[in-house]
């Protein structure tokens, strides 16, 4: 457009009248035609320079938005996105679990209650009820309902070894140190849930003058 412009003051130069006249119109026509063909070269020439430089914004931007997709589909692979760290908005759930299936107890929640080996015989008092008594070999056996009746609230339940007429064996028993403990714990010995795998258990204290007090010393 800016061409033709130039173009028809050009023309309009060279048609004038007498040659005075067209002297004179020719040189403001040519001036003129001069001052806008600089000026119509100088916008085009920034138009072709602006190119370039939005040529390159746009590659910039191409870039910037490839790397987000990447990074994206590649989320697993960045250090920001490791397991167990803040910024990881994935589940945490352990490995291996179901869906919907909801956690179990732990140990049957007897594990708070366990003493190591030589604490499961230990002496607390020098009298205790006696719930059960198990061979010589059982004393897992013994030890495990003893647990059982610690897990329940009788905490001073041990197991006790013991000789009766050149014979051993493993007393489950419940300690006390005075007459009010002793009440408690009778009373808790008889409404105690029956321990799991013992039926002896329920089967003693069916009897009347379960459980027994006995006298208990080192042996």
């Amino acid at each position: 457009m800016a061409r033709k412009a130039v173009d028809l003051f050009s023309l309009l130069a060279s048609r004038g009248g007498p040659r005075s006249s067209q002297r004179r119109s020719g040189g403001f026509l040519s001036g003129l035609g001069a001052v806008l063909g600089s000026l119509f070269s100088r916008s085009h020439l920034r138009s072709e320079r602006r190119r370039p430089l939005q040529l390159s914004r746009m590659g910039v931007a191409s870039i910037v938005l490839a790397c987000v997709v990447a990074g994206y589909l590649l989320g697993d692979s960045f250090p920001l996105r490791r397991a167990g760290t803040a910024l990881d908005s994935r589940s945490q759930e352990p490995k291996g679990k179901a869906e919907g299936q909801r956690p179990g107890p732990i140990s049957d929640g007897l594990d708070a209650f366990r003493l190591p080996a030589d604490r499961e015989s230990e002496l607390l008092s020098n009298q205790a009820f006696f719930a059960v008594v198990y061979r010589d070999d059982e004393r897992e056996k013994a030890a495990d309902l003893a647990l059982q009746l610690r897990a329940a609230g009788i905490q001073k339940a041990r197991i006790y070894h013991a000789k009766y007429k050149g014979s051993s064996y493993w007393g489950v028993v419940a300690y006390f140190d005075s007459d009010k403990e002793q009440e408690a714990t009778r009373q808790k010995l008889l409404e105690v849930p029956a321990p799991k795998d013992h039926p002896v258990f329920e089967q003693k204290r069916a009897k009347p003058d379960w459980p027994l007090v006995q006298p208990v010393n080192a042996q």
